[in-house]
């Protein structure tokens, strides 16, 4: 078994309980301490490989989730709630790899093996790389709604300048 710290979409820590065998295919969050409506566990997640991954928020604690489904698609979670699925594919994009199994997270970067063996290191969408823009997303978060700052997240998700090299971009 695996046992990975997250945050739910409320900021609220949780602890992710998965395994590595895509047969046993399911992930359970537990709630650390406070939880809503006096649950413990949330609904689980049809996967496997459950890791917790620094993407858009900055280094204060924080984590997304991202775990792989029963179709090698890496899936990125704010707390359990889909932000998008990641596809590998081998370097002319004919054939999909098919992620297998997650590793080594630090900060947004994640090690993937494949079903083939290969080992790639995964850049999680939407990892912000300046400083002043990670500053900016955490006065969001205390200033909005958690819906508003949920469609924030699903934006900067989307945006292909966030995670620029070059954090001016950003």
């Amino acid at each position: 078994m695996r046992y990975s710290l997250v945050h739910d979409e409320a900021g609220r820590e949780m602890i992710l309980m998965s395994s590595d065998v895509r047969e046993y295919g399911r992930v359970l969050g537990f709630y650390v301490s406070e939880s809503p409506n006096g649950e413990r566990c949330t609904a689980e997640i049809i996967g496997y490989s459950a890791i917790g991954v620094s993407a858009t928020r900055s280094s204060d604690g924080l984590l997304d989730t991202i775990y792989i489904d029963h179709q090698g698609f890496i899936v990125l979670c704010v707390g359990l709630s889909v932000i998008c699925k990641i596809g590998l594919e081998n370097v002319s994009g004919r054939r999909s790899l098919g992620a297998h199994r997650l590793s080594q997270c630090v900060n947004s970067d994640v090690t993937v093996r494949t079903r083939e063996n290969e080992v790639l290191r995964v850049r999680m969408p939407g990892a912000l790389a300046s400083p002043v823009a990670r500053a900016l997303l955490r006065v969001l978060q205390d200033a909005c709604s958690p819906e508003d700052y949920y469609e924030v997240k699903r934006r900067l998700y989307m945006d292909e300048r966030v995670g620029a090299t070059a954090p001016e971009d950003e």
